[in-house]
């Protein structure tokens, strides 16, 4: 499970992923949870603030996008998305010749 923080606002969860989460960030939403093996599988769409950590069972290449933009890799200094994007740099565009 790898563990991300949420950073520049809010991130959205479906009922698709399990996450692993503290004993406060369990209380705090726990009619919105279930326990399941590994961790916790919300019941509703379910949010973190900025600054909250959350172990998801995901690599970073498979985030849905919406997480992406806000999730950054425990340790690292930039979003998912900005750190992917910076690995799949495409090739500038050739001068057209006249």
């Amino acid at each position: 499970m790898r563990m991300y923080k949420v950073e520049g606002g809010v991130a959205h969860f479906g009922t698709d992923m399990v996450l692993k989460l503290s004993a406060s960030q369990v209380a705090a939403r726990a009619h919105l949870l279930e326990e399941v093996e590994g961790g916790y599988r919300p019941k509703a769409p379910i949010q973190f603030k900025s600054g909250e950590i959350i172990g998801i069972d995901l690599a970073p290449d498979v985030l849905p996008r919406p997480l992406a933009v806000c999730l950054v890799i425990e340790g690292a200094d930039k979003t998912v998305n900005k750190m992917l994007a910076a690995k799949i740099r495409r090739p500038a565009k050739k001068p057209a010749t006249a």
